[in-house]
């Protein structure tokens, strides 16, 4: 009998034991990759644009904790940025740093604490999630869901790890905490189911003080109780306690308003709901009416709210649409790879999933099946307010990948359904080999899910050397932009509407590539022509892209511009984005020929057109805006004509290169030759195949190395020149 008693008392501490290893696992996989791009002999170095954001705001609220800044004058120059982003993350990290500090604490501690709280938040998700998966579907459930969600890799992974301050990890948390709590309180009675449906809209208002976008959160409340009107007065119970909880909240921004939007929609919703659910308890409607008349009433109540701010409910469809891809209006937003649907973001397809769920994703499946079969045949209010969030979230993450970082929990949960059913057809009288099939599956899992995600954050995607050198020479070299170092600590109140800030005549912007602006703002200490908002990115992609340096000039005195950084990405990798940013044709700058091979197959050979040389990006990078003649080295004009490919596509294959003396030589033969396919272009993007004149007005006052251009190989410095008067 002791022995018996023994073997139970294992059992008893296994989920306990399966959540620690859970934690533990999940806080190794958020910490290690990333430690040295990290924690770095320069100083902390933050892994995402958004999170210098959210760092400069954490500083500036440390000179005058608890106040936090509502305008700030160093995100973009001109104009400036109000602070619309959720304060419960900032003040969450302030409050940390705050106490460990003492109260003063230094900016290399309040770096730490950013750097840090990610990823404990990330390494407790395994604890929520075993809460709601054994409360809905059981304990085994429960342990191997939270094994699941340790292994995660993807935009899941990236969002909480080390050195990602960004807030993400805080509303993916406080988020999945509100759907916990809730589920808790459908499945209790008396006092404390109230209690714990007003503690989700606790968790609920701290997720909408952290992401004002999050609105589709009340939206899945209201939806869930009109297909479970159970679930209506729980519902309601945990939106009104948002809503008093934020009458404090000062909301800046159409974002606080259609926050608000949502949760008094879901309020009417929600709460007609409640009431009907108890006409029902009490007259025993049968099934149907009850569904039809919550559908009814739900419409009814939409159609109020539509009625009453009949504006504000057009203007936030007109935002949600605007982010959908292919839409028009969205060709920034196709430029950032979180807005782009999974499957055609790269590398796409089954991989795309692969890279952001690991093999957790191949369970989930029939685990999303049994999910459906549960609601269908049962009339459990929690598994179908589960099911609304598990369906929400993955079509969330059909239209965008950032939702990955909210879908990684169901996924989990979902492959942790399948897991124990399948360990579950070991009999009982083995319940050693369940264990054992269990480690065995896990670490097989592990295996092909640990590399995966050690790849994606081992690579810091902060500044590189050559950037932090760019940078540090920026804040020590350059002007004051407000007359005053000590500026950058000031508390500056929202701005009146209609109102806008007063800069001194000393103020000037630094025109570089959009997702630099952060790093200017937090680590330069100066102020960006174009932010990680994409505020301004049009108008420094345009200049980036110019060909006209006249017109490039008037850009830089029209916005304010004192000083261009220029690194490699904007004549490599970033060029394409930068293009389309601009309004403009990758095709003017840059198009792909094919060739003939020795054994006959296509060889992709990139050319470089003339705007592509004529453009500031490349005259200040490559030539310093120096005069270019190509008398020097002569140039090339490729004659090309389609060819089918196997494919079944036509390629431009080159059919002969043809070289001039220069570039007015092969202007006069293409004119001469007019029906010839025939385009002036160069293989190597460091020889010019274009006269250039000098840029007098631009002076090169800053270089991060001395490198040697050669065509073939990626370079790497940074380069920083001055508007001269």
């Amino acid at each position: 009998m002791a022995r018996r008693g023994g073997r139970f008392a294992y059992l008893r501490k296994l989920p306990a034991i399966a959540v620690s290893i859970s934690i533990m696992l999940a806080f190794g996989f958020r910490l290690l990759p990333a430690w040295h791009a990290v924690f770095t002999p320069r100083g902390v170095s933050f892994e995402e644009p958004d999170a210098w954001f959210h760092m400069r705001i954490v500083h500036n609220l440390m000179a005058h904790f608890p106040r936090r800044s509502g305008f700030d004058p160093y995100g973009r120059y001109p104009g400036g940025e109000s602070v619309t982003a959720g304060p419960f993350w900032d003040d969450l990290v302030g409050s940390i740093a705050w106490i460990a500090g003492a109260g003063s604490p230094s900016d290399s501690l309040v770096d730490e604490v950013g750097a840090w709280l990610p990823a404990i938040l990330g390494a407790l998700l395994p604890v929520p999630v075993f809460l709601l998966a054994r409360r809905l579907f059981g304990v085994g459930a429960g342990m191997l869901s939270a094994l699941w969600v340790a292994i995660i890799p993807g935009t899941f992974l990236w969002v909480g790890h080390l050195g990602m301050p960004d807030h993400h990890a805080a509303e993916v948390f406080l988020s999945f905490l509100s759907l916990t709590i809730l589920c808790a309180a459908a499945e209790t009675q008396g006092p404390r189911r109230w209690i714990t449906a007003a503690l989700s809209g606790v968790a609920l208002a701290a997720y909408l003080e952290t992401q004002v976008t999050g609105i589709f959160v009340p939206a899945i409340l209201a939806l869930a109780a009109v297909f479970s009107p159970a679930l209506a007065s729980l519902s309601a119970t945990a939106l009104g306690t948002a809503c008093l909880l934020l009458l404090p909240a000062a909301g800046v921004g159409p974002w606080s308003g259609y926050r608000w939007l949502s949760l008094i929609g879901g309020l009417a919703v929600a709460a007609p709901l409640a009431v009907l659910y108890r006409m029902d308890r009490k007259r025993n409607w049968s099934r149907g009416v009850l569904y039809a008349s919550a559908t009814l009433v739900a419409v009814a109540a939409i159609g109020c709210v539509d009625l009453l701010q009949a504006a504000r409910v057009r203007s936030m469809i007109m935002v949600i649409q605007s982010f959908r891809p292919g839409q028009p209006g969205t060709q920034l937003a196709a430029q950032v790879r979180e807005l782009q649907p999974i499957w055609d973001a790269a590398p796409g397809g089954f991989a795309s999933l692969y890279g952001q769920f690991g093999p957790a994703w191949v369970f989930a499946v029939p685990g999303l099946a049994a999910l459906v079969w549960m609601v269908w045949r049962g009339r459990r209010p929690a598994i179908m307010l589960f099911a609304v969030w598990t369906f929400t979230m993955i079509y969330g993450v059909i239209s965008h990948l950032r939702m990955a970082a909210y879908t990684g929990l169901v996924v989990a949960m979902l492959a942790g359904v399948t897991t124990e059913w399948i360990l579950r057809r070991i009999p009982n009288r083995v319940i050693w080999l369940r264990t054992v099939a269990a480690a065995i599956l896990i670490f097989a899992a592990a295996a092909l899910a640990l590399p995966l995600g050690f790849a994606q954050t081992r690579a810091g995607q902060g500044p590189d050397p050559d950037w932090w050198a760019a940078l540090n020479w920026m804040r020590w070299q350059t002007p004051e932009p407000l007359g005053d170092s000590l500026a950058w600590y000031r508390w500056f109140p929202p701005l009146r509407p209609g109102a806008g800030f007063v800069y001194p005549p000393s103020a000037y912007g630094i025109i570089a590539v959009w997702d630099k602006g952060w790093w200017i703002s937090g680590m330069a200490r100066r102020i960006p022509a174009a932010n990680g908002g994409l505020n301004g990115a049009a108008e420094t992609s345009r200049f980036l892209t110019e060909t006209r340096p006249g017109d490039a000039l008037q850009n830089m005195r029209r916005s304010g511009a004192r000083y261009a950084a220029i690194g490699p990405g904007s004549i490599t990798f970033e060029l394409p984005a930068t293009v389309a940013m601009a309004g403009r044709q990758i095709e003017r700058y840059s198009r792909v020929f094919f060739m003939q091979g020795p054994g006959g197959e296509h060889i992709r050979l990139r050319v470089y057109l003339p705007d592509f040389y004529r453009s500031m990006a490349a005259r200040l990078y490559l030539f310093d805006g120096r005069r270019i003649d190509t008398k020097t080295r002569g140039v090339q004009v490729f004659l090309t004509t389609p060819v089918l490919a196997n494919s079944g596509a036509y390629e431009e294959t080159i059919q002969s290169v043809r070289n001039f003396a220069s570039e007015k030589e092969a202007e006069q033969w293409m004119v001469q030759h007019p029906y010839e396919t025939a385009s002036l272009a160069s293989a190597d993007p460091t020889a010019s195949c274009v006269d250039l004149e000098e840029i007098p007005w631009l002076k090169r006052v800053f270089i991060s190395r001395n490198e040697r251009l050669v065509g073939y190989t990626q370079p790497v410095a940074v380069k920083i020149f001055e508007r001269t008067p």
